[in-house]
């Protein structure tokens, strides 16, 4: 019987700390909402109640800054509610697809899909049009409208931030992502 009782407080020590290890290697976003905490039409009031005063704001008050605590920043479209979170450097988390920040512009067209077409653009100028490629002279952007999905890669083609806002109806789009195997030289 002690044995046995043993047995059951490593039993319960082994799944805790399984569940804290879960915990830290991230969060899910999920195309077209966010995560379970931070979601596409939360109010603002309600983001700095759960992550605190944010380390910058424009003057607008439209863009909540938490990339240095969180990895994330927030557009707010209305001042209001959240339009658009942005995942970037720092943030712990990925895709159903398995992709994150840091991953390669390649996987990302094997999971969702190759651009349509490719277009040259200034630096920050950079459109929202479905699938298409835009490539300025330090970054490149791809949006998945009807996944509420948009991506920027850096200069060396690994992505820099995930861009999460409420899906755009559209054609022409695998709505499901094809998982992609984790490689190495991705982590």
């Amino acid at each position: 019987m002690k044995s046995l009782s043993w047995s059951l407080i490593f039993s319960l020590l082994a799944c805790v700390s399984g569940t804290q290890t879960a915990m830290q290697t991230g969060k899910m976003i999920v195309p077209g909402m966010g995560t379970d905490e931070v979601h596409v039409g939360m109010l603002k009031a309600e983001i700095i109640e759960l992550l605190g005063e944010p380390e910058t704001m424009d003057e607008q008050g439209q863009m909540l800054d938490y990339r240095k605590q969180h990895g994330l920043d927030i557009f707010l479209a209305d001042g209001q509610h959240a339009a658009e979170i942005h995942f970037s450097q720092g943030f712990q988390g990925r895709l159903p697809s398995r992709l994150k920040v840091g991953s390669r512009m390649q996987d990302v067209f094997k999971a969702y899909g190759t651009p349509l077409e490719r277009m040259a653009a200034a630096e920050g100028a950079a459109g929202s049009e479905d699938r298409v490629l835009y490539t300025m002279p330090s970054a490149h952007r791809i949006s998945y409208n009807r996944l509420g999905l948009a991506f920027w890669f850096s200069s060396q083609k690994r992505v820099t931030r995930i861009v999460v806002f409420k899906p755009l109806p559209n054609r022409n789009i695998r709505a499901e992502p094809q998982k992609v195997e984790s490689r190495q030289d991705d982590q």
